[in-house]
């Protein structure tokens, strides 16, 4: 059986993920707050960011740039890491 969330995102009950996306406490909010469905919304803008703004996300400019367009997407507070 699946596991179930409201998800923060999608505002409704929806699948959760099977394990946090990222390490420490933001991928912990992450797991609790944010769908499998959402998640899938998440990296195609991903791809969409990367791909236009031509970012390498193994260069930690582009990393930090990355996280920070997804603590927007998600409407994060930043003061999770």
């Amino acid at each position: 059986m699946t596991r179930k969330i409201i998800c923060s995102y999608l505002k409704a009950e929806q699948e959760a993920l099977l394990q946090a996306p990222l390490p420490g406490a933001l991928g912990d909010y992450l797991l609790h707050h944010v769908s499998k469905k959402a998640w899938g919304l998440w990296l195609e803008e991903q791809t969409k960011i990367i791909n236009e703004n031509r970012l390498a996300v193994y260069k930690p400019h582009d990393k930090k740039l990355l996280l920070t367009k997804l603590k927007d997407f998600f409407q994060i507070d930043n003061h999770i890491e």
